[in-house]
């Protein structure tokens, strides 16, 4: 589904990604983990196009997506979960859900499962019941719920997300990760950027490590776990 080939991202004259290199398989949650300042965001904001990669090669479901704008990749079928719950303060619940309907009927060339309201209510009550609230008045963790909403009405085939469970309580960081895990048992891939190992592990099919812009590990959640060398390393765990 996606293929990262030796992407190098900067910014000004300073380089954050050297030679980027991961494959997703379709149908699978592949996770890149690493300490703050390793490039995690950059490494999903240039596959998203939202930063252009000085050197590289993105491949989306077999097209070379390098360098196009973020809405041409987004109309393929991809779609970013931003770190810091990127929703319309001042639109109402109901209002931030219905930018993701439209933007799935505008349509694509190829699209995943797209969930109806319906589908969104019954795996996040807590939504129905705030429809008419600004997302402002809405707690940190109800934003997240509601930001990932947004995207799944969209029906997209691969999901980018960054850092989804942080600041959020051990509450809705179990709900995110129930309703990841039963998209990724259905066929929706996702390439999950993360700090909370528990979190990433339990829900990943594979694992890259990153420092200082590059793939410095990869192996199966498990055989990460065992390896208390790389954990302290790489992740001071």
């Amino acid at each position: 589904m996606l293929d990262v080939v030796d992407l190098h991202a900067s910014y000004g004259k300073s380089a954050v990604l050297h030679g980027m290199t991961l494959h997703v398989p379709r149908g699978k949650l592949v996770a890149v983990l690493g300490r703050n300042g390793v490039g995690k965001t950059t490494l999903v904001r240039s596959i998203a196009g939202l930063t252009e990669p000085r050197q590289g090669q993105v491949i989306f479901d077999g097209k070379d997506v390098t360098g196009q704008p973020p809405h041409q990749i987004a109309r393929l079928g991809m779609a970013v979960m931003a770190q810091g719950r990127r929703v319309f303060p001042s639109l109402t619940v109901r209002e931030n859900l219905d930018i993701g309907r439209r933007a799935a009927d505008r349509g694509r060339d190829g699209g995943g499962i797209r969930w109806s309201l319906e589908d969104v209510f019954a795996e996040l009550p807590v939504l129905r019941e705030r429809l008419s609230i600004k997302a402002e008045r809405l707690s940190g963790g109800e934003q997240q719920m509601l930001a990932f909403a947004r995207i799944l009405l969209r029906g997209p085939r691969l999901v980018l997300m960054d850092e989804p469970s942080e600041g959020l309580s051990p509450l809705r960081v179990r709900e995110l990760h129930r309703i990841v895990a039963r998209l990724r048992d259905t066929g929706m891939t996702f390439l999950l950027v993360e700090q909370n190992l528990p979190f990433a592990l339990d829900l990943a099919d594979h694992v890259y490590l990153m420092a200082k812009g590059a793939v410095v590990h990869e192996s199966d959640p498990e055989s990460l776990r065992a390896d208390e060398g790389v954990l302290q390393r790489f992740l001071s765990v």
